[in-house]
């Protein structure tokens, strides 16, 4: 379950994984108390610091760290309030960790596959040894935003092997570092054989006694964007080995190794730091109004002093934003559906208007102000911020757990008539970029829709913290007809954001978001079929679908949708991660113990469906459960020929109407000659491992079992459930593990065979939890849930007559 602690009695916030615990310091006893626990859970588990407040690393479970500590699935976050209730600022020098006194910088280690480690809102100071953070495992993520390191040793963040794993740091700084063992004062570092992907955006390196970053990635891709790498005693950014490295519109005095061709925008000039402790631009700095908007994951709401990440039309390089911007400012003033003051004079304004255009709201009378429209807006063809919570009275979410959002003006379909889109941006020039935040739309037949043909280097969008499909309420629904967000052809962008004011709403589409781009899209931090609050169907039909590759559906509550929570459908859909997701569960749910919390709003067909030849997914670290009717809706379904190369991993899956996972023909597939499968089955109908016992002490012991399939190296993921599925295979609810097999005995038309007996372990009691594993070969195809079997403190014999192979 979910607390808050120290105040234990209060009322209990469950989230949709359990033994999840957010945890609430405002003294350096609390936050002791909150490390020592973290160190034994599975998480997911949230440490909120006060604001104002400093936190002394000495004697805590970060102090002379041998072994390194569990960070695994910890979220840390300073700027709250007395209670934990809210955040009340994002600048990251109102939460301090001091390491004065303490004895081995900070070390921590989430190691397994679908981790997470997020900080945030934090300055760290004083370490006199490095901090450093290693993650690994199939799809382990680490993020760092709005987190000054000064006065202190290195920093070394490492992705360890696996698959699709990802380092982000925006929006940070890294200064006054003595470089120390790791001669930077930031090492990024990627292992893995099937690449690790890291970004660096805006964030300041400055000062260090000697390099500014040293990356090293031999078998994945480098990103830098609006960064400032500049003043080191190194005095440049050293690339070391690796595949690619792009950089765009940073400001890097050099560096050793080269870019990518179509690196751009870089600048070698110095970039005029306000003094040589205050890392702000001066006036005349050329990294002010000169970043990308174009940016992984899109920009951030908030800068590292916790103000608006963007002033006037274009963001600054580096973690500040500072206001210096001649951008143009266009108001709406009235309601009306057209004339001077109206949302449709303005768009007809902002289009001949070759500069970027900020939209603002000043519309006379009470929230919310409700704009019809009878005939489609005009297409918007330049440049142009729309910034909806610049109406008065209007309010970003403010909230991790719902969308609190107040939004101010509406924009509808005039009753009885037929309007195609509420937005619809389609650029003329490829350095023009659109953002839309702040509204609520909604009686379209598509919400908001962007589109650029497939001619030049592409164009980017934002889409973020509004209603889609609703009305200002969060509650009532105005149906968008085909689509809530409808996105093609050569654009890139992000619809939602890491942070919380960038949360959308959106329901009521045939798809809440409908991807069929030819670049990179995130879609991140929304709730997709559901109301404001997260607790509440508001239906889409499909809640995500993907036509096309590359893009990124992260950290959403996809719950409540008629038909699957996410789709990616069709032969363009490769390469595409889902991770991070609530996809079938309510965003929380209060309980007062003792009560039996209700998580289920399932989707209802499929949690994710991959199919019509779909390949190269990768599905990571979701909490996937309660979705379909009886008979149908597996948890994960992956069908059709050439639907391939499917990975999923690390997920926690339970409670769905069907299979956790079912592969091929609906229902349990049965485990037959591997070698020969027809080419192009369904992830080539790889065989699920067959277990002989699962059995050891109360929370370490070991499985036996073996697997059929062909010459390989293949992983075997462990799972535990509370109680198995209704077919004798699966669920997993409770990730435990992996090891590596390898086949060598197979022919080309038979089976080899490998036995495995494979360590586990877990936070809580193992005994009577039901067991099962996945095999995963070394392209990602991935097997259904194996038969399962009661752990147990005796030997064990599995009720199908499992036995070793001859």
């Amino acid at each position: 379950m979910f607390r808050r602690w120290p105040f234990a009695a209060a009322i209990l916030i469950l989230s949709p994984g359990a033994r999840a615990v957010d945890f609430c310091a405002q003294t350096d006893a609390e936050f002791a108390t909150a490390l020592t626990f973290q160190e034994f859970a599975a998480g997911p588990n949230t440490i909120r610091l006060g604001a104002g407040k400093t936190f002394h690393l000495a004697h805590t479970a970060f102090d002379d760290q041998s072994p390194p500590y569990n960070a695994r699935r910890l979220t840390l976050a300073g700027g709250y309030d007395a209670t934990c209730s809210a955040q009340v600022t994002r600048d990251a020098a109102a939460t301090v960790l001091d390491g004065t006194g303490a004895g081995d910088g900070l070390n921590w280690l989430p190691v397994d596959g679908g981790d997470q480690m997020t900080l945030s809102t934090l300055t760290i100071t004083h370490l006199g040894k490095p901090m450093e953070i290693v993650i690994g495992g199939d799809g382990a993520r680490l993020l760092l935003q709005r987190v000054r390191v000064v006065d202190s040793a290195s920093v070394s963040l490492e992705a360890g092997v696996g698959s699709g794993s990802s380092i982000m740091v925006r929006d940070s700084v890294f200064a006054r570092m003595n470089g120390d063992i790791y001669d930077a004062a930031l090492a990024i570092g990627g292992l893995g054989d099937d690449g690790t992907r890291i970004d660096l955006v805006n964030t300041t390196v400055t000062a260090s006694a000697r390099n500014g970053v040293d990356v090293y990635n031999p078998h994945g891709t480098t990103w830098l964007y609006n960064d400032v790498l500049y003043g080191n005693n190194g005095g440049f950014v050293d690339l070391k080995q690796n595949e690619g490295v792009w950089a765009f519109d940073n400001a890097i005095g050099s560096h050793d190794g080269a870019f990518l061709a179509g690196s751009s925008g870089n600048l070698a000039s110095n970039p005029l730091f306000v003094s040589s402790t205050d890392y702000n631009l001066q006036f005349a700095s050329p990294a002010r109004d000169s970043g990308t908007s174009a940016v992984p994951g899109g920009l951030a709401a908030y800068d590292i002093e916790g103000g608006a990440r963007v002033v006037g039309a274009t963001v600054d390089r580096g973690a500040y934003e500072n206001d210096s911007s001649g951008a143009t400012i266009l108001l709406v003033t009235n309601t009306n559906d057209s004339g001077s003051g109206s949302l449709r004079q303005v768009l007809l304004d902002a289009n001949t208007n070759p500069v970027s255009n900020i939209i603002g709201f000043n519309i006379p009378g009470s929230c919310p102000r409700t704009i019809a429209v009878n005939t489609d807006l005009p297409a918007i063809t330049d440049g142009v911020s729309i910034r909806g919570y610049t109406q008065p009275g209007s309010a970003a979410n403010s909230s991790s757990l719902i969308d609190n959002a107040t939004i101010c003006v509406e924009l509808v379909e005039a009753n009885g008539n037929t309007v195609a889109n509420g937005l619809h941006f389609t650029p003329a020039a490829d350095d023009d970029a659109f953002d839309v935040s702040g509204l609520a739309i909604g009686g379209f037949n598509t919400g908001i829709y962007v589109d650029h043909g497939s001619v030049g280097t592409g164009v980017a969008y934002a889409i973020h913290g509004n209603f889609i499909g609703l009305a200002a309420d969060g509650v009532t629904l105005r149906a968008n007809g085909f689509a809530g967000v409808d996105v093609r052809g050569r654009v890139y962008g992000t619809i939602g954001g890491n942070d919380d004011a960038q949360r959308n709403v959106i329901a009521g589409g045939l798809a809440g978001v409908r991807v069929a781009a030819e670049q990179t899209n995130y879609v991140t931090n929304n709730f997709i079929g559901t109301t404001a609050g997260g607790g509440t169907a508001r239906p889409n039909a499909v809640g995500v679908a993907l036509l096309s590759g590359l893009n990124q559906v992260l950290d959403n509550v996809i719950s409540g949708n008629t038909a699957s929570g996410v789709s990616l459908n069709g032969v363009d859909a490769a390469a595409n991660t889902i991770a991070g997701n609530r996809i079938g569960l309510k965003a929380f749910v209060i309980c007062v113990p003792p009560c039996t919390p209700d998580y289920a709003l399932g989707n209802g067909q499929y949690g994710i469906s991959v199919t019509g030849g779909a390949y190269d997914a990768g599905i990571h670290d979701n909490t996937i459960a309660y979705n379909g009717s009886p008979g149908d809706g597996a948890g994960v379904r992956i069908s059709g020929n050439g639907t391939t190369r499917v990975r999923v991993g690390a997920n926690r899956i339970y409670d769905n109407a069907g299979l956790g996972i079912d592969v091929g023909g609906a229902g349990v597939s049965s485990n037959d000659n591997d070698a020969t499968t027809p080419a192009g089955t369904a992830n080539r109908g790889l065989n699920f491992p067959t277990l002989n016992w699962a059995r050891g002490g109360d929370r370490n012991g070991s499985i036996h079992g073996y697997l059929q399939s062909t010459n390989d190296t293949y992983q075997i993921q462990v799972f535990a459930s509370d109680t198995a599925d209704n077919s004798g295979y699966g669920e997993g609810r409770y990730y435990l593990g992996s090891g590596q097999v390898t086949i060598t005995n197979a022919t080309a038309s038979n089976n080899g065979a490998v036995e495995f007996d494979l360590p586990i372990a877990w936070s809580s009691s193992l005994v009577g939890k039901y067991i099962t594993t996945v095999a995963i070969d070394h392209e990602g195809n991935t097997s259904e849930f194996s038969g399962v079997g009661v752990y147990t403190l005796q030997d064990v014999i599995f009720a199908d007559g499992f036995d070793t192979p001859e």
